[in-house]
């Protein structure tokens, strides 16, 4: 394991405030990562621009800001593991598990599988209480 790797430069470098997506829109934050464990732990603030419906204190947050949030978390745990800038997603799944009214979002990815073009992560995404809201699955191209 390559020990020099570092984890922040690459995030701001590939994937944070580099990426107008992340940073305008999901607005996520890394909070912790462990290299040689392959996981990374993310925070996504909540923001009422990603409630789904009219009445706020009934809305969810939108089931596609949760699926973006399952594919940048797994996304960046796989550029992580095989040291590069990411590649496209080849297939994402998402199981919400409980509505997710009003909160923060913690998603804790794990790679579960890195091959030498392919990789699998898995997230878990909680909400500021703890509830576990939502798992998914991210399988990427890691490049030739």
């Amino acid at each position: 394991m390559d020990k020099s790797f570092d984890v922040q430069a690459h995030w701001e470098k590939y994937w944070g405030n580099s990426t107008p997506y992340h940073r305008d829109i999901l607005q996520l934050e890394l909070l912790e990562w462990d290299v040689d464990a392959r996981s990374a732990k993310f925070w996504l603030p909540y923001r009422t621009s990603f409630e789904n419906g009219p009445v706020p204190s009934e809305a969810v947050i939108h089931g596609g800001v949760i699926a973006s949030f399952v594919d940048s978390t797994t996304g960046f745990a796989l550029a992580m593991a095989a040291r590069h800038s990411g590649g496209p997603t080849i297939d994402l799944r998402l199981d919400c598990l409980a509505p997710a009214y009003q909160t923060g979002l913690t998603g804790e990815a794990k790679v579960i599988k890195l091959g030498r073009r392919i990789g699998v992560a898995d997230v878990s995404i909680t909400n500021d209480n703890g509830k576990l809201v939502a798992v998914g699955r991210q399988t990427a191209y890691l490049g030739p």
